[in-house]
């Protein structure tokens, strides 16, 4: 597996990508009660009702066709997009544990 710096598509440097990433994260912290975990992570892979599916920051997700600002880890992955968990009052597409096929984390 390839591993990636952390990044958040479009900000201009490493400090921007982290106030925007605590950004997204305080908006889909807001969408569930369990606690969201210090885990970076760049790509998952997984299965939603028989059909697979690719979220990967800054590519479009198979889910929604949305540029991938962030996924999460909580009880569940939260995949943030544009209308789904980065923005205020939104909530991410949430991905069960159990569903993944593969995590792949940023660089330590």
């Amino acid at each position: 597996m390839h591993s990636k710096k952390f990044f958040i598509p479009h900000a201009e440097t490493p400090e921007a990508s982290e106030r925007i990433y605590q950004v997204i994260k305080a908006h889909a912290q807001t969408s569930t009660v369990h606690p969201i975990t210090k885990r970076r992570i760049f790509r998952i892979e997984y299965t939603h009702n028989g059909i697979k599916h690719e979220a990967e920051v800054g590519a479009i997700s198979t889910a929604n066709g949305e540029e991938v600002m962030a996924i999460l880890e909580s009880f569940v992955y939260l995949v943030c997009t544009p209308s789904r968990g980065a923005a205020k009052n939104t909530i991410p597409i949430y991905v069960g544990i159990h569903d993944t096929t593969l995590v792949e984390d940023f660089e330590a």
